[in-house]
């Protein structure tokens, strides 16, 4: 993750209040703090389109620097500013094995992984994916989040993995914005 990105997902939600959502994740990906590093996968050519009918393309290539071999853990945990503070968010999940998942229908990324070439662990180093328009639906119908959830969020993701014998943790925390359209 060498470059800024910058991305909006649209996502046209319909809850008891049939409000249209929209997540807005800041430009800059940055470190989780504590001396975790950023994840060595390269997505500085990765584009995210949001379409107007609120629907995702996903075009460029990422690269892996480092290999993520099973199992690799996944942790993703929030924090939303209320009163001016940071505080816990309720947004968490942890996957002790993200692999056996990539292609479970039911997970947020498995439109994306269906259309990869390479979409079962390893990803070894050097392994590049090249994504050409890929269209990935409105994540809005899996994802459901309520207009509660309009403000300000920071998103970790943890990555756990071995890699020559030894547990190596990787972290990014991207800010994201949730508004009412």
């Amino acid at each position: 993750m060498t470059k800024s990105i910058r991305y909006v997902i649209s996502l046209q939600l319909y809850c008891i209040v049939q409000a249209a959502v929209t997540i807005v994740i800041d430009e800059e990906i940055h470190e989780c703090g504590g001396g975790v590093p950023l994840p060595y996968v390269d997505i500085s050519e990765v584009q995210i389109i949001t379409q107007e009918d609120g629907t995702i393309t996903v075009n460029g290539t990422t690269r892996f620097s480092e290999d993520y071999e099973s199992p690799t853990k996944w942790k993703m945990y929030s924090k939303r500013m209320q009163r001016g503070q940071w505080v816990s968010g309720v947004v968490s999940r942890e996957v002790w094995n993200l692999c056996p998942l990539l292609l479970s229908p039911t997970e947020l990324w498995f439109p994306l992984m269906v259309k990869m070439q390479k979409n079962s662990c390893p990803f070894l180093k050097g392994y590049e994916e090249h994504m050409d328009m890929i269209n990935l639906g409105n994540p809005g119908i899996l994802l459901k989040i309520p207009p509660e959830f309009i403000g300000e969020w920071q998103m970790y993701h943890e990555f756990t993995t071995t890699r020559r014998g030894l547990s190596v943790k990787e972290c990014f925390m991207s800010p994201i914005s949730i508004m009412e359209v």
